[in-house]
Parts: structure tokens; C-alpha cells; sequence
């Protein structure tokens, strides 16, 4: 089983922390860990092994290890990709024109993700003047590599992967499976 052709949306860099995935709302008022009263060490604490962590009914974080993640989304936008590159070659690029991640249909979880949803670096507190925009994504200008803000409309998460000679990327697939 495979996604559909997923093209690339966009690029990021955590400080090594795992991604935060949450309604537009929740991540303004997220604590990172710049403040003396954090929820991001709870979540470091508790987050595990699980490539997707629910940390409670408002927040899943993608415990990305090498701090870097990709957005790739389909053309109808029924899947949304989030992957980190594990490896890379000095020759690879990632696949702008598009790619298919395979799928593993045991890691189904249900999860409904609608409205506007940002994926951003859980050790930051994201500005509330953090608005969407009417583009596919948004990025923060304070730290443009650290938050995306998409419209969402998914109802499911997958584990996939994606390898080639010269490229190892493993994420997490939104779907809308819901009519």
C-alpha cells in the first residue's frame, strides 16, 4: 500500500525537539521550554518510542530524532506527509516534483485533524499574532524553519517510509478516509 504522488509543501528544522501537531489555537498557547513553567519536559518525559505520541486530546507530537521534517501533501490534499530524512546521500534532493511513501496499514490511528492545524517545534512558544493565511501554509516570520500552518481536513495517521539509492525519509501520513 502506497500514498498517492505527494509533492513537497515545505521545509523545517526543530531545535532536536519533537514536532508539535495541534490546532492553530492550542500551539499559541502552548508553554515551550523557554518559560519556567513548560509542558514541553512533560511531553520529553512521556513521549517514548512511538513515531506519533498523543500527549493529550489537543496535542501528538512526531518524535523526530535529527530534527529536521518535510511537508509533502497529495494534489486533491486527501494526505498530508510528515517526514523526517533519516539519511542522505551527498547526491540526493529531496523529491520536489513528488514522491509515494509506502504505508503500513497496522499503525492506523485514528485522528481527526480539521481547520487550521500548526506543525511547529514543541520548544518554542509560538507568537499569537500567528495567523493563517490564505496560501497552503503559513510560516512564522520570527523562525521560519520551526512552524507551517495548513488547512486540515484528515481523519486517520499512518506510519510510512520512503527509500531510494541515495534517500531514507519515515513519517507520519494524515488521510481523509471520511466522505
Amino acid at each position: 500500500m502506497t500514498t498517492q504522488v505527494c509533492e513537497f509543501v515545505a521545509y523545517g528544522e526543530t531545535e532536536s525537539a519533537p514536532l508539535c501537531v495541534c490546532s492553530l489555537a492550542s500551539a499559541q498557547v502552548w508553554q515551550g521550554a523557554e518559560h519556567d513553567e513548560t509542558r514541553y519536559w512533560e511531553v520529553v518525559e512521556a513521549i517514548g518510542q512511538d513515531l506519533l505520541f498523543r500527549f493529550d486530546t489537543q496535542h501528538h507530537f512526531f518524535n523526530t530524532e535529527t530534527g529536521n521534517f518535510a511537508l509533502f501533501r497529495s494534489a486533491d490534499a486527501t494526505e498530508l506527509v510528515v517526514a523526517e530524512v533519516i539519511t542522505a546521500e551527498e547526491s540526493a534532493a529531496l523529491p520536489w516534483r513528488g514522491v509515494r511513501f509506502s504505508v503500513n496499514p497496522d499503525t492506523r490511528t485514528l485522528l481527526p485533524l480539521r481547520g487550521w492545524m500548526c506543525f511547529f517545534d514543541a520548544t518554542l512558544t509560538l507568537p499569537a499574532s500567528l495567523l493563517p493565511q490564505a496560501a497552503l501554509y503559513a510560516v512564522d516570520k520570527s523562525a521560519p524553519w520551526n512552524a507551517a500552518v495548513l488547512d486540515c481536513r484528515y481523519d486517520a495517521a499512518y506510519e510510512v517510509t520512503f527509500r531510494s539509492d541515495t534517500l531514507h525519509m519515515e513519517g507520519i501520513c494524515f488521510r481523509q478516509e471520511a466522505i
